[in-house]
C-alpha cells in the first residue's frame, strides 16, 4: 500500500502511538507492549484465562453474573476480546509458542511490527518511527521531511508447507517496483531538504 502518512503535529506531545496498515494513527495511553497485548490478546486474556483455569466456584460464579456467561468454565475463550482476524490469532499463537521465550513482553508488539505491518511510533525522549514497510520514504515521507528517524526492519512471513516464520530482507520483496518508487521518494526528500529551510518544509509535505 502506497500510502503516504500525514504528518501529525499532535504525535510530538503525545506518549507515542501505534499506525494500522491503513495509515490510522492511534495514541497509546501507556506503553506499546500494552497496546499492543491488548489489541492481540484482549484486555480481559490474563483474567479469563485465570477463571478459566482455576478452581474457585465462587469467582467462576460472579464471573457468570459479570459478563452473563451461561456455558461450563471450559467453555472459556480467554481471546474473546482480540482484535485480531481468526487466522492472524491462529498465527499469532504460534508466533508466541516459538518467540515468546526471546521476546518477552515485546512479543506482541513484534508480531504487529513484522508480521502485520503496523508502526511504532515514539516521541517522548525520541522522534522514532519503527516500521517493516518495504516502502519506507514513501509511507513516511513527511516524517523524514522533518528529520524523524525510521528504522525499517525485516518483514515476517509464515510458511504454511514447513510450519516456520522467515525474516525477509525488504530490499528483496518485490525489488523493482517498491524499489525503484521509494528511491525516488528518498531522492525528493534529500533535494527538499538540501534547498528549503526548515521552516518552509511543511509546504512539501504530501
Amino acid at each position: 500500500m502506497n500510502k503516504i502518512i500525514p504528518y501529525d503535529e499532535n504525535l510530538n506531545k503525545s506518549n507515542g502511538a501505534i499506525i494500522s496498515v491503513d495509515g490510522d494513527i492511534h495514541y497509546i495511553q501507556n506503553s506499546h507492549e500494552i497496546y499492543a497485548k491488548n489489541y492481540c490478546n484482549g484486555k480481559d486474556y490474563n483474567k479469563l484465562r485465570y477463571i478459566k483455569n482455576c478452581s474457585s466456584d465462587l469467582l467462576f460464579d460472579e464471573f457468570q453474573d459479570s459478563y452473563s456467561f451461561h456455558g461450563e468454565r471450559k467453555d472459556i475463550n480467554e481471546w474473546s476480546g482480540s482484535q485480531l482476524t481468526s487466522k492472524q490469532l491462529e498465527l499469532y499463537k504460534k508466533w508466541l509458542k516459538k518467540y515468546s521465550r526471546y521476546y518477552k513482553d515485546s512479543s506482541s508488539l513484534d508480531f504487529m511490527i513484522l508480521f502485520l505491518e503496523f508502526d511504532k511510533v515514539e516521541s517522548m525522549k525520541k522522534h522514532m518511527i519503527t516500521t517493516s514497510s518495504k516502502i519506507p520514504h514513501i509511507r513516511f515521507y513527511n516524517y523524514y521531511l522533518m528529520d524523524w528517524e525510521i528504522v525499517q526492519l525485516p518483514k515476517v512471513i509464515y510458511h504454511e508447507d514447513s510450519s516456520t516464520f522467515e525474516f525477509l530482507d525488504n530490499r528483496l520483496i518485490d525489488l523493482y517496483h517498491s524499489s525503484s518508487n521509494d528511491s525516488e521518494a528518498l531522492e525528493e526528500i534529500q533535494e527538499i531538504k538540501k534547498k528549503v529551510k526548515k521552516s518552509n518544509i511543511p509546504y512539501f509535505f504530501k
